[in-house]
């Protein structure tokens, strides 16, 4: 079932204000391919006699095909932006609150951690929803200089069920306010590929009624003091000294600085170089960026400016300051030169070095278009699934290593025992894991549960041990109680891990409560070295511990947490699909369920022990031990 999606941001495109922060556009047009959306972009709530194009946008309009609603918010300036989370949270509430009978959503995505993000928060504890938040760069970069907005955004980004920033700048910055590192994820704007992408420079210019040899500057931008447009002014009065020949700048864009910007212009006497074109619609961008020599970004803060990538995506070198994640983007002096903010005369040189360079247009192009908007959409997609199955799984737990359970506390304690009663009589699985490894390799446990097996394999003297959990109140049982603290809560779908990075990963009991096992293999395979192993236990089918099992939870809670069903020529054709090698295939007999079902019972407990001595010779799954069919 396709998954509902309500996103909250003042930021997106309305009838009145058609290319406002298209980028948060073309994201979501591609995300509907993967999921159901509806908008709620509140406007400013401007009183009567004040002169406002907000005031034309109507409370409800459709847009691509997506229903966005207006509500209206009540912002004070200055001192009110204190309490403007609070007043954006009263003046949403009732608009969600229609929304959601007639469009049960899921998961609530914010763009925005302040104001946007605190409401969104406020509405997910009311609504028990969780919250998907998107940091863009002044929020964390900028807001967190003022006390009391800094403790509203620890709370939103605290309390949000996870965190994305659109570069690992940003990350570092949510990491400062002190939210845990495996609550935050990096993903990168993208570009749309189909409209940004290299053309004829003289045809461009010809389009725009551009001289076919002037030397071209283009800013494209919101006018507003973080933009650093004052600097490029500067700069611009500088490069009088260089004697560039026709060399002219063209800003793009609209802002409540542009009465400051005409005044330094005309104070500088730069009105025949620097034109000033105002708002152009979205279409005719990639024309002018195509037309331009080098894009400029004097910023003095950024998050992941899309001008960057699409500047790139259509071969064109980019000058722009070094901060926030530029450096993320323009990583190499082949795709444009970066410059201290605030710095005109540095800025200057920078520019007049980058007219005298003969720019290879075909390699900034390959470098801009690597990451195109669909592949965003389907990282925020994984994102916004595994934070639906997270917070199910909280609700209404369905523990997938031992069963299902609805007592966490129950739980927690039958498989604490469970994992020291290991530590005295270890499985055979581990032994092999001890025996055939170094100290030094590095492990990951895909589906840790408490960490019991991370903490054997720690006391045997490994170091480099990593675990993956989706269940939080196992993966804080591990932390405490082992002192675990490299156990992140991820969907095994997506492991959020380097590639070729560990020497051995080992997945027991898992792959049954997988609902597209191909995805998880396909994981281990990408995150395993070349020269790695993964040991994978699956269970038979037909045997005694998975009918019960599944008998069982369909009894007591009207599920079961099996989700697949396995014989012998099943999993070694989803092994060999998935490109790994068996090298090792062994037999698990006898009966094996650790469940809380018959620990918690001293009835069951008798049961368990009559199955154990009945069933113990019985075939009960097997045991793979695998290595890669190719190196990558």
């Amino acid at each position: 079932m396709r998954k509902k999606v309500l996103l909250i941001t003042t930021e997106y495109p309305n009838c009145q204000e058609p290319v406002r922060s298209v980028f948060i556009r073309e994201r979501m047009l591609f995300l509907r391919d993967f999921v159901d959306v509806k908008i709620v972009a509140p406007v400013l709530w401007v009183p009567p006699f004040v002169p406002s194009i907000t005031k034309k946008i109507p409370p409800r309009e459709e847009r691509d095909g997506i229903e966005i609603f207006h509500p209206r918010i009540i912002a004070i300036p200055k001192v009110g932006r204190f309490i403007s989370g609070f007043l954006y949270f009263i003046c949403v509430f009732f608009t969600v609150l229609q929304i959601r009978k007639g469009f049960a959503f899921d998961v609530i995505y914010s763009i925005w951690t302040y104001p946007d993000g605190f409401a969104s928060t406020l509405l997910g504890k009311f609504l028990k929803k969780p919250v998907l938040m998107f940091s863009m760069g002044c929020d964390i970069n900028h807001y967190p200089s003022s006390y009391i907005l800094r403790q509203w955004i620890k709370f939103a980004l605290k309390n949000c069920s996870r965190i994305v920033s659109v570069s690992d700048g940003i990350k570092r910055g949510v990491l400062k306010l002190g939210i845990p590192g495996h609550k935050v994820i990096t993903i990168r704007n993208g570009v749309n590929v189909s409209e940004f992408f290299p053309r004829d420079t003289i045809e461009s210019r010809g389009k725009l009624g551009l001289a076919e040899g002037d030397r071209v500057i283009l800013f494209i931008g919101r006018l507003s003091e973080e933009k650093g447009l004052t600097y490029l002014i500067q700069a611009m009065k500088n490069l009088k000294d260089f004697n560039i020949e026709g060399l002219k700048l063209y800003i793009i864009g609209e802002g409540k600085l542009k009465r400051d910007i005409e005044k330094q212009i005309e104070e500088s006497r730069l009105g025949s170089q620097v034109r000033l074109v105002g708002a152009v619609e979205h279409s005719l961008i990639p024309v002018w960026i195509n037309a331009a020599d080098i894009i400029c970004l004097p910023s003095l803060r950024e998050g992941c400016p899309n001008i960057v990538l699409e500047s790139m995506a259509c071969g064109k070198p980019v000058v722009a300051s070094n901060v926030g994640g530029v450096p993320e983007l323009v990583s190499s002096d082949e795709h444009g030169i970066l410059v201290s903010p605030a710095d005109p005369r540095a800025l200057a040189q920078a520019i007049q070095k980058a007219m005298m360079i003969d720019w290879d247009r075909s390699r900034i192009a390959l470098k801009g278009a690597e990451r195109s908007w669909k592949s965003v959409a389907e990282e925020l997609y994984q994102e916004l699934r595994a934070l639906c199955v997270d917070h199910e799984s909280v609700l209404d737990p369905q523990i997938s290593e031992y069963g299902i359970s609805n007592d966490i506390g129950a739980f927690l304690d039958s498989n604490y025992r469970l994992a020291c009663e290991r530590e005295e009589n270890k499985p055979s699985y581990l032994q092999q894991i001890i025996a055939k490894n170094s100290r030094a390799d590095y492990i990951l446990d895909i589906g840790c549960g408490v960490g019991g097996d991370l903490h054997i394999l720690k006391k045997e003297g490994f170091s480099n041990l990593y675990g993956v959990e989706l269940l939080f109140d196992a993966l804080q049982f591990a932390r405490k109680t082992f002192c675990l603290s490299s156990v992140v809560q991820a969907n095994c779908e997506r492991l959020p891990y380097r590639s070729n990075t560990f020497d051995c990963c080992v997945a027991t009991n898992i792959i049954e409560h997988i609902v597209y096992p191909n995805k998880l293999l396909k994981e281990i395979n990408r995150v395993l070295k070349n020269d790695g192993q993964a040991v994978i236990t699956v269970p038979r089918a037909a045997s005694a511990s998975d009918r019960i099992l599944r008998w069982g939870g369909m009894i007591l809670h009207g599920k079961t947490s099996h989700i697949q069903k396995f014989d012998l020529k099943k999993a070694r054709s989803l092994f060999h699909d998935n490109h790994f090698i068996i090298i090792e295939e062994k037999e698990i007999r006898g009966f094996e369920l650790d469940n809380p079902l018959f620990r918690n019972s001293c009835f069951l407990k008798h049961v368990y022990r009559l199955l154990v001595v009945v069933l113990r010779n019985e075939l009960n799954g097997w045991r793979f031990t695998l290595k890669k069919e190719w190196c990558n």
